[in-house]
């Protein structure tokens, strides 16, 4: 796990790998006027540089997508050659485009979700800074799911799941993440796969007694089992990663 920033500065060209902010780095943007009272939101007043959404509302500053927590998820697509010798090209046909829940233009969805006492219905950036658990829960188990037949071999497999599971209990130790938040689960398809490169919106619902930081254990224990296919082994996967 790393900065969005740093991942940057090591990005090789045709390697195959891309960097991952989960909650997504757009929703970082929102959070970090929301939460200057939380030092990891904290923007330092020589990179205070406020940028705005076309409503004229401050959003954040790009300091907040580039030191967003972030992890390498490895591609299985084909990497195009940079024209350009040293050059990164990330280009099209990776797991990041194809299976991100907020990649593009599937920023634009507007959620639906109560909380405050009432429903909401905001753009998915927004909707993630104000459930940041939920996020995270929504874009590891959709990558997770669309990934998990791939042709990449078991070792890679295991490797993702692991890098999901770090960065979570890391976003935890942070406290961009509360697992005591109330849980919610989600209806409707994120990534509304019919149409090309545009994700639906989807609905979040209370969990009636179940915190967020249950069911995302949940979620993580069922993507071992498959990987493991033995109780034994999700064990010391979960011990592994802790």
């Amino acid at each position: 796990m790393t900065t969005y920033e740093d991942a940057k500065k090591r990005e090789i060209t045709d390697d195959k790998m891309e960097h991952d902010h989960i909650p997504a780095g757009e929703s970082m943007r929102y959070r970090v006027e929301k939460e200057q009272d939380n030092d990891n939101f904290k923007i330092p007043d020589s990179e205070r540089k406020a940028s705005f959404r076309g409503d004229g509302k401050i959003k954040g500053d790009e300091w907040a997508y580039q030191n967003a927590p972030t992890i390498e998820i490895r591609g299985a697509g084909k990497k195009k050659t940079s024209t350009t010798p040293g050059t990164p090209d990330h280009s099209e046909g990776n797991d990041h485009n194809k299976y991100s829940a907020t990649w593009g233009s599937r920023q634009k969805n507007k959620d639906t979700a109560i909380f405050h006492g009432k429903q909401e219905q905001l753009s998915r950036p927004e909707m993630d800074a104000e459930l940041p658990g939920v996020a995270f829960h929504r874009d590891t188990d959709t990558m997770l799911n669309e990934t998990d037949n791939l042709n990449r071999g078991t070792d890679d497999s295991l490797k993702q799941l692991g890098a999901y599971r770090y960065l979570y209990k890391q976003q935890i130790k942070q406290h961009n993440i509360s697992p005591a938040s109330p849980g919610y689960k989600m209806t409707g398809d994120p990534l509304n796969k019919n149409k090309k490169r545009k994700g639906g919106a989807v609905t979040y619902e209370h969990e009636p007694n179940k915190t967020q930081g249950q069911l995302l254990d949940s979620m993580f224990f069922q993507h071992s089992l498959k990987r493991f296919n033995t109780p034994e082994g999700v064990e010391d996967m979960m011990d592994l990663s802790d």
